[in-house]
């Protein structure tokens, strides 16, 4: 571990809402000014500020070299099992993963926040029974399928809410819930 570090992050916020960060003054200005321009193209009253932000905890500079995220999933699951025991304990990850979600809402630019979530999703999906290289083909199977996926243009969705994939071109078997999952009432 190197000497800890706390480097200035520039934010964007519209209507008091924060929006993003961004190491660079000038990546957060050209976000802000899109954002007034698509506003202004299409009448809408917005109000934009960039504001300069240094985390109050340093972060340790640590190497990423030589990083092997197979290997990491191995080490959180051995861990995991002995630490919170053998078994899907998936209500359980839930709940943790519901109250890191009120600590984030509460700071949203905690990264360690966050990584709670990323641990604990993680820990959630070796204890479906997945293996380390079935965790890794989901994740980047998932990205590549959302990266085919069409989305709306996010200039103009509201920044408090979830954007969402079109779902039009997908059809109704796509979305039915596994008969397994299914409640029987």
């Amino acid at each position: 571990m190197g000497e800890p570090v706390a480097e200035t992050v520039h934010l964007v916020f519209e209507n008091g809402q924060f929006l993003g960060c961004f190491a660079s003054p000038e990546a957060a200005s050209r976000l802000a000014d899109a954002r007034q321009a698509y506003a202004e193209k299409n009448g809408h009253k917005r109000t934009l500020e960039v504001r300069e932000y240094v985390p109050t905890a340093a972060v340790p500079a640590v190497s990423t070299a030589g990083f092997n995220f197979y290997e990491h999933l191995q080490r959180q699951r051995d861990w995991s099992r002995r630490t919170f025991g053998p078994g899907p304990r998936l209500l359980g990850i839930i709940d943790h993963i519901k109250k890191e979600l009120v600590e984030i809402a509460a700071d949203p630019l905690d990264v360690e926040e966050w990584i709670d979530v990323v641990i604990l999703a993680l820990d959630g999906a070796w204890r479906t029974g997945a293996a380390p290289h079935e965790i890794i083909a989901h994740l980047t199977g998932k990205q590549a399928k959302n990266e085919q996926r069409e989305w709306p243009d996010w200039r103009s969705m509201p920044t408090d809410r979830a954007i969402e994939h079109n779902r039009t071109s997908e059809t109704p078997d796509s979305l039915e819930i596994p008969r397994e999952l299914r409640r029987h009432d």
